[in-house]
């Protein structure tokens, strides 16, 4: 199922369980589409951290939550992806990182960034034996000329 952009925002949502981390590559499990394809949302698994939108045009991220479950460091990159959507090794920005965190929430005021075809955000955890979410949100955004 792909994971297109839109004009109007939407969100990708990961879990990885208590024996897991997000790794920063795409989850294993199963993945659904919720709210008329405004949410892509993956089913638990122990590894994930992948998020990117399959659409032809830049997407701008404004809104980043994390749980961790209990006190853990978490870093969000930005990645090159390859023709097949994994991470270009060597081809990466960190975006942000903090350590004994259990909650991470930034939003358009301290987190604003445009991730274009063949990008994604990489979401790496470590230190928490919890379960843990993500939730990116992303939009296309447009401007027209007369």
């Amino acid at each position: 199922m792909a994971r297109l952009g839109a004009s109007h925002s939407t969100a990708i949502i990961q879990r990885a369980s208590a024996a897991g981390q997000f790794t920063g590559v795409i989850p294993t499990t199963a993945q659904s589409t919720t709210h008329n394809g405004s949410v892509y949302e993956f089913a638990v698994d122990t590894v994930g951290g992948l998020f990117f939108w399959e659409t032809s045009e830049p997407m701008i991220i404004d809104q980043v939550n994390i749980d961790l479950g209990a006190n853990g460091t978490v870093t969000i990159n930005l990645v090159n992806l390859d023709g097949s959507n994994l991470p270009v090794a060597g081809e990466s920005w960190q975006l942000f990182t903090q350590a004994g965190a259990r909650y991470v929430a930034l939003n358009e005021t301290n987190f604003k960034y445009v991730v274009l075809p063949k990008q994604a955000i990489q979401i790496i955890s470590s230190g928490s034996a919890s379960a843990k979410i993500a939730q990116i949100l992303g939009m296309i955004e447009r401007a027209y000329t007369h």
